[in-house]
């Protein structure tokens, strides 16, 4: 009744300090001995089910107390773990929790921990102080092969003689019972009982099966060895299990040249074939994108037709893949940052390419295995040797069939098998590694990844296993095991096969150009958004020419801009210039008059300089624009200008290029003006000259005829007309002359005009 009524009180008075718990009420930091005591804790009686048995109050034993806090073990300043723990004596007929008979007490009762809430370690911390001061039989056995055993000076397996062997085993569990006190009584033999106990179990049994079964029989405390957890050990005797081991196909390989084709391809094996593509895919993409970007007026291809253009960034592209660094020269700010992006691809690309270079180009023998897998074996029906404790393993895990092994008494002599009766090897790492000491094998490699692994440990009585666990877990905890390892762990014994193993270069996967790939995609994307807002139509814009032309003589509404003589005009100074030009240059002089405010003078210069130029071409602009009212900040229009100075630029250049086109018209046309004049004035004055002679002809035939009165007379009016014909034909090719100097002079002042030298004119 006291019991069932505290109980009930109990959870009352838990649900409401919860409660208060919720909203903040009680800081569980204050609670002190009240917590444990209402809520933490199960009730006086101990649980529903295993309640504890029915006595006074107070007495030792009875409802869940603390029991052992006013004992001489309590009372000391670094008290057991178990002291502040509650329990109580349970009927074990009716208790279904943890419980455990008691040691002290002549009845046997039993006492649980569980039925109060607690775990009991009282029980764990006597049962492991059990074995301080007490003597264990432990029969020192050698392991066959491996380094991570026992090893004795006999030819194992076999039980060590004289001597309790060495290893880390051995190390091990020497410094587990040196930490105790355990004494150590060293067994030879084993009993001859249980060699008939072991035989009726199986007739093939061997030594190292023997010393489990007299484990479990109890005959032996420890066995000292590295044992495999075979499931007839298990069956035999329990066990404590102290490492994993790897089990390998260990097969022969033979070194050969590469073939041709294997150099030939040595430049690319870097990389994977997808990690190429893609690479090679990213490139091109981010080449179109970026002749995209920059095919706006001012733009890197300006100038090109779109397939031109294309043309262009496409092996630009390529070109910076082999150059390691983008070639493109973008002038647009969202071009600059695509081009950014692929900048910093090509040095990443190059950067990993280069390192991993070296290692394929150095390789000029392969190791080629001849067997490859398991399943090779098993399909070629080639034999594998093993050794006995590895065989019930291997078909285990493996399904392989029994037919196909050679069972190997001595692990030593597992891999030097391989060559003669066997194909290839099953064995444990330990064994591969040590039985390369044995020099002359490191053509033997293991195959792929490891087939299974395999626990090895130690059997041990029933009377121990429990308190010994208990200290060699703490041993493990402490690093005693890995002491013991790296003790007599063996170095490497195929030193240049190890390090070549380790050195082995893999082709860079995609995976591995990830982080590149995707901050150039974000900086293209950064470059598509910045030209798809820069580039949309603005309020006022001069339409694109549609292909026909303007209007000769038309003018920028806009921009206010004489655009006169582009194109149509007439006039020995007039300029071809395309309509698409008119209206580049249009924008530009806009932009140039919103941002000469803030430029300094040597920029004014500059843009005066441009409007001079604008002047010989006969391009003035009808009225001066004013800058505008919201114009922006300093430096935003002296970036702006100075973009814009560049088109200004350009356009000089293309403007004294289609001036020397017209001079050079310009020189033709006097040329071939002047080479028609001569040919006119030597045609006439080879006609005065003929003419001149018929009428010198004409004056000796009248003279000779002896005609004296009208012959005189009209001899004188030829002379006369003769002379007059003379003198103008003198005047004509005076006329001529003159007309000619002055076509060379103007051709000369037209140079002079245009800026050129000497030379040209």
């Amino acid at each position: 009744f006291l019991s069932s009524s505290w109980h009930g009180a109990s959870r009352y008075a838990c649900t409401l300090v919860l409660m208060e718990l919720k909203t903040g009420w009680l800081p569980m930091c204050r609670l002190g001995a009240l917590l444990p005591l209402l809520c933490c804790a199960a009730p006086l009686g101990g649980s529903e089910l295993c309640p504890c048995v029915v006595g006074a109050p107070g007495t030792y034993g009875v409802t869940c107390q603390p029991h052992d806090m006013n004992n001489s073990e309590c009372g000391v300043t670094e008290a057991p773990k178990y002291c502040p723990d509650k329990w109580c004596y349970v009927d074990p007929k009716h208790c279904h929790v943890d419980n455990t008979i008691s040691l002290l007490r002549e009845d046997a009762v039993t006492y649980s921990y569980a039925t109060c809430g607690y775990r009991d370690q009282y029980t764990d911390e006597k049962s492991a102080e059990k074995l301080k001061g007490q003597t264990l039989r432990v029969h020192y056995m050698a392991n066959s092969g491996g380094w991570a055993g026992n090893f004795c000076d006999v030819a194992g397996p076999a039980s060590c003689a004289n001597e309790s062997g060495t290893g880390p085993v051995h190390h091990f569990l020497t410094g587990i019972f040196d930490d105790i006190g355990i004494k150590v009584e060293r067994t030879q033999t084993i009993p001859a009982i249980v060699w008939e106990q072991g035989l009726r179990a199986n007739p093939k049994i061997g030594i190292f099966d023997l010393c489990p079964w007299a484990t479990g029989m109890g005959y032996l405390d420890i066995c000292v060895a590295g044992f495999i957890h075979t499931p007839s050990r298990i069956h035999s005797s329990r066990f404590i299990s102290l490492m994993s081991s790897p089990v390998f196909l260990v097969a022969a390989s033979s070194e050969q040249d590469e073939e041709w084709y294997t150099f030939l391809s040595a430049a690319f094996r870097p990389f994977e074939p997808e990690t190429w593509l893609v690479i090679v895919a990213v490139v091109l993409v981010t080449s179109l994108i970026l002749t995209i970007v920059e095919k706006v007026p001012g733009g890197e291809f300006e100038d090109m037709s779109f397939i031109q253009a294309v043309g262009k960034g496409m092996y630009k592209g390529m070109q910076s893949i082999v150059n390691g660094a983008s070639i493109f020269e973008p002038v647009t700010v969202q071009g600059r940052f695509v081009s950014l992006g692929l900048g910093f691809l090509m040095l990443l690309t190059v950067t990993a390419y280069t390192a991993n270079l070296a290692s394929f180009m150095m390789v000029g023998r392969v190791s080629t295995l001849e067997v490859t897998s398991l399943e090779q074996v098993e399909r070629n029906g080639w034999k594998v040797c093993a050794h006995s404790g590895d065989v019930e393993g291997l078909m285990l895990n493996r399904k392989f069939p029994e037919r196909l092994i050679i069972t190997m008494i001595s692990r030593s002599d597992v891999l030097t098998s391989i060559g003669g009766p066997c194909k290839a090897a099953v064995m444990r790492q330990e064994d591969y590694e040590s039985g390369l000491q044995i020099g002359g094998l490191c053509h033997l490699k293991r195959v792929g990844e490891p087939l299974y692994s395999i626990s090895v440990g130690i059997p041990v009585s029933s009377k121990v296993h429990w308190p010994l666990l208990y200290h060699i877990t703490h041993a493990f905890y402490k690093g005693s095991w890995t002491q013991a390892i790296k003790l007599f762990e063996p170095q490497p014994f195929c030193v240049e096969d190890a390090r070549k193993e380790d050195l082995e270069a893999q082709p860079l996967k995609l995976s591995g150009m990830a982080g590149p790939l995707v901050i150039t995609s974000v900086l293209v994307l950064i470059g598509m958004g910045m030209h798809v807002a820069f580039c949309r139509p603005r309020r006022g814009a001069p339409p694109e020419d549609d292909g026909h032309g303007a209007a000769a003589g038309a003018t920028s509404p806009t921009h206010g801009v004489d655009l006169e003589g582009l194109g149509g005009g007439g006039g020995s100074e007039a300029m071809n210039v395309s309509p698409r030009f008119k209206a580049a240059y249009s924008i530009a002089d806009s932009k140039l008059q919103d941002a000469m405010m803030p430029m300094p003078n040597l920029l004014a210069g500059t843009v005066e300089g441009h409007h001079s130029s604008r002047k010989l071409a006969g391009w003035e602009p009808e009225q001066k624009r004013e800058p505008s009212q919201d114009a922006p900040e300093a430096a935003q229009r002296q970036r702006l200008a100075s973009e814009h100075v560049l088109e200004v630029l350009r356009f000089e250049s293309e403007q004294h290029r289609l001036t020397s086109e017209s001079l050079q018209q310009a020189l033709q046309m006097a040329t071939e003006r002047a080479e028609e004049a001569q040919t006119r004035l030597s045609e006439e004055v080879e006609a005065m000259r003929t003419q001149h002679k018929e009428l010198l002809e004409f004056a000796r035939r009248t003279s000779a005829g002896g005609a004296a009165g009208g012959d005189a007379a009209q001899q004188g009016e030829v002379q006369l007309q003769l002379q007059l014909e003379l003198a103008r034909q003198a005047e004509a090719l005076k006329a001529s002359n003159a007309q000619q100097e002055e076509l060379l002079g103007l051709v000369r002042r037209l140079a002079a005009g245009r800026g050129l030298g000497a030379d040209a004119a």
